[in-house]
């Protein structure tokens, strides 16, 4: 990063934390690994938020805490804490060991497989075979009918859309850090409830960005 970089604010705790973690890593995968958790950790935007295309910044920043569903997400997000498996229990849901991984459910149906690994850079790694860990994760939620997958490693939870409507189901992802997110941002734990997950909230609440986009359109005149 040159000194004409964007400027990080980011938590001294957390940054040791980051730094430690980098100086195990070998050189170039220790500076793409300490690029991607400047950019999660960054509190000029909202720490423990990363949206990658499953949603938009500006929906997750800004038009959520002007709807109806902030105060029920606050409500929620209330018992969503700790590492991935007791954030997942805590919200509600039972896990299911499978022959990799877990399969959430929630009142007996599924809801996710969450595929979890010892740290965050294991999220780009390749397996043995060159394949990528979304690709291996999504294939699991089609053999197990469930319409979300997560890779987890710690607090973070990089949750995917098995199915999406349009676009790339693995290059699109929004993923949460139950440590991270503090003050109000901790409302945002909420979307990771059977509210959301389990009972069609998160889906609804994409149309918010498909309404954004068409209020914001310009028609286009052919000549």
């Amino acid at each position: 990063m040159t000194h004409e970089g964007p400027l990080r604010l980011v938590s001294a705790d957390a940054l040791a934390d980051v730094l430690r973690r980098a100086s195990g890593l070998p050189a170039l995968h220790a500076v793409r690994d300490l690029a991607e958790q400047l950019d999660h950790l960054d509190q000029t935007g909202v720490a423990g938020l990363t949206v990658k295309g499953l949603g938009t910044e500006h929906l997750f920043r800004e038009r959520l805490r002007q709807t109806a569903d902030w105060p029920a997400l606050s409500v929620l997000a209330e018992a969503v804490a700790g590492s991935w498996r007791d954030a997942l229990r805590s919200a509600g849901y039972e896990l299911e060991e499978l022959a990799r991984g877990y399969l959430v459910r929630f009142a007996g149906a599924p809801v996710a497989v969450v595929h979890p690994v010892a740290d965050v850079s294991a999220f780009a790694k390749l397996d043995a075979e060159g394949r990528p860990p979304e690709g291996i994760l999504l294939e699991a939620c089609r053999r197990t009918n469930a319409d979300y997958g997560i890779l987890a490693a710690g607090t973070r939870l990089r949750l995917f859309e098995a199915a999406p409507e349009s676009g790339s189901a693995i290059a699109r992802y929004l993923e949460l850090d139950t440590a991270a997110l503090a003050g109000d941002d901790r409302a945002l734990l909420g979307l990771l409830t059977p509210a959301y997950l389990a009972e069609g909230g998160f889906s609804r609440l994409k149309s918010l960005v498909t309404v954004r986009q068409r209020r914001y359109s310009v028609p286009t005149r052919l000549v």
